[in-house]
This record gives C-alpha cells, sequence and structure tokens, in this order.
C-alpha cells in the first residue's frame, strides 16, 4: 500500500477510489470505498466490514458528506463518524497520526497499478491526464 497524505482528495474523488484510513493513536483503520455517481455530481460512500462485505455510508454532494436514508442507522457507528471527520479534513491531514493508503488500483478506473510512478501517485499513466 502506498501513503496517500499528498493528494487525498484529489483522489477521494477521482471516480473510483478505494483507500484504507490508519489512525496511528488508536490503532484503528478502516477502508472505504468512494464511487462516482455516473452523470451527476456526487459520489457514493462505502465501508469495508469485519466481514467483507461493503456497506453503504452515505454520500458526497454539494460539497459535504451526508447520510441518506438508506444509510441512517450508520450514522452513530465510527466508520461514519470517522469518514465525516476525514472528509473535513481532508486537505490538512494531520500526518503525524493519520495514514492513508491505497489499495494498488487507480483511483480513476479500478486498475491494477504496475509503474512506479502509478504506484507512488495511485493514478495510471493515462488517467493522471484527467486530474
Amino acid at each position: 500500500m502506498q501513503n496517500l497524505l499528498t493528494n487525498l482528495a484529489e483522489f477521494m474523488f477521482a471516480g473510483n477510489a478505494i483507500f484504507t484510513v490508519q489512525n496511528t493513536k488508536s490503532g484503528k483503520h478502516f477502508t472505504y470505498k468512494v464511487k462516482k455517481v455516473p452523470r451527476k455530481k456526487m459520489w457514493w460512500v462505502r465501508v469495508l466490514t469485519k466481514h467483507k462485505q461493503w456497506k453503504y455510508l452515505g454520500c458526497i454532494d454539494k460539497d459535504a458528506f451526508r447520510a441518506t436514508q438508506a444509510s441512517i442507522g450508520m450514522i452513530g457507528e465510527l466508520s461514519f463518524k470517522g469518514f465525516l471527520w476525514l472528509y473535513k479534513h481532508r486537505d490538512s491531514l494531520p500526518t503525524e497520526s493519520i495514514l492513508v493508503f491505497h489499495e494498488g488500483y487507480c483511483g480513476r478506473c479500478g486498475r491494477r497499478l504496475t509503474r512506479p510512478e502509478s504506484v507512488q501517485n495511485g493514478f495510471g499513466p493515462e488517467c493522471i491526464k484527467y486530474q
């Protein structure tokens, strides 16, 4: 996994981002998927559960992360609160306590990254042109 602290916001909104966030102080970590809704300026946010299933958390639209009717039961969960905090601080994360890693796939198209420069920045050679 590659640390993404330098471009988390860019990676998060690329369209098909999967990343893990770790709090080094508490040891807690969550894996999130942020996927662009086709033909809309909206993204769906999911979290990977301990049972290796994706659970819907909410959506990002109009420059805000929010719960929807489908995610009402998730509002009190640590994964929801964690993503809300991460979204608000995405441009100024405390690098001494928060680590963010991509999963080795392009944040835009979802293909496996194989070139060293692509692994470093989280985008394939064609997709980086759109950032």
